[in-house]
């Protein structure tokens, strides 16, 4: 009878064996999309996600430059203290879409009351450049961007100016684990086809040369499955020049903004 008993046992264990499931691979288990713009940490991303949402306070320093059409310089600087948001949803096991804004309102003197912010609208793809949670991340990004400055007008006087930048916002960057609660990363972003709209009259008859990019530096630290810390660092320069005159009183024939920004804040995964 014991015999028996064994018999049926491990006929049953063979047909439960033949209905189990698959156990999960690693890949699929950090199949979570990628961090942006200033975000969370992929090494604490060992379940299965849907996505992450990025609070940060920010303090942004913009440096404002003019030259009218007769070569005289104007410059301008302030400090704008905001938030910044960053949304991402996964779409496939490596790639996602992502939602990025940015709003810092400050004051350039005499009056002037100034807003800086940023949108981005992109979708990417994540590479793994190896296995294991300790191995580099490559992310690549496209979508929509815009910057925008916005000042009080004062057309008669040669300063800041409201302007918007915006174009095919082209993005590339890596996150380098270096143990599993540390890592650190670099994210690149270019204008394509990027363009210039001003309010409260134009610079000049034409714009040209328009440009845009930025340049950050990050690192994260994991707190748990599902939070992580950050800060970054970012560099950013948008600029064009003006043929013609404009309907401004003063004409210019170049501007630019410089901007150092600092972003610190949480990251949840869900």
């Amino acid at each position: 009878m014991l015999k028996g008993n064994k018999a049926r046992f491990a006929t049953v264990k063979r047909g439960l064996a033949g209905t189990d499931v698959a156990p999960r691979s690693s890949g699929f288990a950090r199949s979570l999309s990628s961090v942006s713009e200033g975000s969370s940490t992929e090494t604490a991303l060992r379940g299965e996600r849907w996505g992450n949402f990025d609070l940060d306070l920010a303090a942004s320093l913009v440096s404002w430059n003019r030259t009218s059409t007769n070569g005289t310089p104007s410059s301008a600087q302030s400090l704008y203290p905001g938030a910044a948001v960053r949304a991402q949803l996964k779409l496939t096991q490596d790639t996602f879409a992502e939602l990025n804004g940015l709003l810092g309102a400050g004051s350039l003197g005499s009056g002037l009351s100034s807003q800086a912010n940023q949108m981005r609208v992109q979708v990417g793809y994540r590479l793994s450049l190896g296995t294991g949670i300790l191995a580099p991340l490559v992310f690549m990004r496209l979508g929509y961007s815009k910057t925008q400055f916005q000042v009080d007008d004062r057309p008669t006087q040669l300063g800041p100016s409201s302007a918007s930048f915006e174009g095919l916002g082209a993005s590339i960057g890596c996150l380098y684990p270096l143990t599993e609660k540390w890592a650190v990363g670099l994210d690149m972003t270019a204008l394509a086809f990027p363009s210039l709209s001003e309010a409260g009259g134009t610079s000049g008859a034409k714009s040209q040369d328009v440009t845009g990019w930025d340049f950050a530096v990050r690192g994260n630290y994991t707190m748990s499955d599902r939070l992580s810390l950050h800060a970054k660092l970012v560099f950013q320069t948008h600029s064009a020049a003006f043929t013609g005159v404009g309907s401004r009183p003063i004409s210019l024939s170049s501007l630019s903004q410089n901007t150092r920004a600092l972003l610190t804040g949480v990251s949840y995964s869900f």
